[in-house]
């Protein structure tokens, strides 16, 4: 069925062709590839997820429909990175493409090799692209298959072009615009391809309550953090570098109830702060709390 639609679509863009002006140089198209930088803290991950936006350029109105490839070649596999689109959505600019309703053909194939677009704004040739910067019409989320060493600062380890092509599917989708029913190819000096880059960067370890980060836990861990939060201007050097090092209590949050915490364990009997306490560790809780730089762990 969505074999007929299409057909008749391009019939109908055919005839506007004959009865429309000459088509325009392909210059005046493009296919903007976004990039995704993934950070994962851990290393042993063997897929990882990267999303990529897809936006075109109209340099002139008038636009019919188009299509489009984009590639991930076998090179990725040699560099140790197999992306596989795990999902594809339309860009919200494709849900308005017919006079503010959804295009009226819309199609995005998964393949082997990468993912192909095609779509047909309206059939009666009524409602057309007008020309844009960017027009948004997919965004696409690739797995990738990479487990990379951890690096201290999620330096890029593995990299995988995304390129704009006109060879994906049987028979081949070109990579082209339509205008007056005349197909045209992305020729823009704006044309982009993307890139995936996949680093790892390791947990952080630190000590739980020693935010001076001297390895010794005591009184001096309390006032260091009244200091960093109340009075920095006195004492610049009291600052706080692993904020999971400061948040005693293990609430998520950096305040003066930390530093309470500490009083009240180490003098009043209260409860011992949470792991990792005993030595250097990971967090085993998840929080929102800033990137932990903890010098006192090797």
């Amino acid at each position: 069925m969505k074999h007929s639609y299409l057909m008749v679509g391009l019939a109908v863009l055919g005839l506007a062709g004959v009865l429309g002006a000459a088509a325009p140089g392909p210059e005046n198209f493009a296919v903007v590839i976004g990039d995704a930088h993934v950070c994962k803290s851990d290393p042993t991950d063997a897929v990882v997820q990267a999303i990529i936006d897809v936006n075109l350029v109209f340099k002139v109105g008038e636009v019919q429909g188009y299509s489009f490839g984009i590639c991930t070649g076998d090179e990725s596999v040699a560099k140790g990175v197999a992306p596989a689109v795990k999902d594809a959505d339309l860009g919200e600019d494709v849900k308005t493409a017919k006079c503010g309703e959804m295009a009226q053909f819309k199609r995005i194939n998964y393949l082997a090799g990468g993912v192909t677009m095609g779509l047909v704004v309206d059939f009666d040739a009524l409602c057309k692209l007008p020309a844009t910067a960017s027009h948004r019409a997919a965004r696409i989320t690739y797995n990738v298959l990479a487990a990379p060493v951890a690096a201290a600062d999620c330096t890029p380890q593995f990299t995988t072009d995304l390129t704009l092509c006109g060879t994906l599917g049987k028979p081949v989708v070109a990579a082209v615009a339509v205008v007056n029913g005349v197909s045209i190819p992305f020729g823009g000096a704006e044309n982009k391809n993307g890139q995936i880059t996949v680093g790892y960067q390791a947990e952080p370890i630190f000590v739980r309550s020693d935010p001076n980060a001297d390895a010794r836990l005591d009184i001096a861990d309390g006032i260091w953090i009244l200091n960093a939060l109340f009075f920095s201007d006195r004492y610049p050097d009291n600052q706080i570098a692993c904020a999971d090092a400061a948040d005693a209590n293990d609430d998520g949050q950096l305040d003066a109830s930390d530093a309470m915490f500490i009083f009240n364990w180490q003098f009043m009997d209260g409860p011992a702060p949470a792991a990792p306490l005993d030595g250097c560790g990971k967090d085993p809780t998840a929080d929102g709390l800033p990137k932990c730089v903890y010098e006192a762990c090797p």
